[in-house]
């Protein structure tokens, strides 16, 4: 019979015993629900990240083609010459403004989620989410990742 206690005793959770599991499993729900709002974060800093990346590669296509466009017109002729200077004129720079207009809501948006999150990134932090090798020497031809 005494065994019969001790072992009955051994199985039966004293109050601390439940008031531990309880707050240890409080402070595990926490840490989770923390660690679902800090993925979530991170997916959605990743995706404005993409998202400017893929603006500044389009933008980077534009200028350049206006650059060999621009270096064709000086050696057309004249009249092609201002025929291409209208043409260029009011379409691009309704695309440069465009695409400007919208890079600065986006870093706008981008400048308030750091803020909520508190966080301040340098600039080496932010070439080095682009992909950038800090300090290596530009080829004008980097990426992002």
């Amino acid at each position: 019979k005494l065994k019969q206690l001790k072992t009955r005793e051994e199985t039966q959770s004293s109050p601390t015993d439940s008031l531990a599991l309880g707050a240890w499993r409080a402070i595990a729900m926490r840490q989770y629900e923390s660690r679902m709002e800090a993925e979530t974060l991170r997916k959605r800093l990743q995706a404005a990240v993409n998202s400017q990346a893929v603006m500044i590669q389009d933008l980077e296509n534009v200028l350049k083609k206006t650059v060999r466009e621009v270096e064709k017109l000086t050696t057309v002729e004249l009249p092609e010459i201002l025929e291409k200077k209208a043409r260029l004129g009011s379409k691009d720079a309704t695309l440069y403004g465009t695409y400007f207009e919208n890079l600065d809501a986006l870093y706008e948006r981008l400048d308030e989620v750091f803020k909520e999150v508190g966080v301040t990134p340098t600039p080496e932090d932010v070439r080095r989410s682009v992909g950038v090798i800090v300090g290596a020497p530009s080829t004008g031809r980097e990426t992002c990742v």
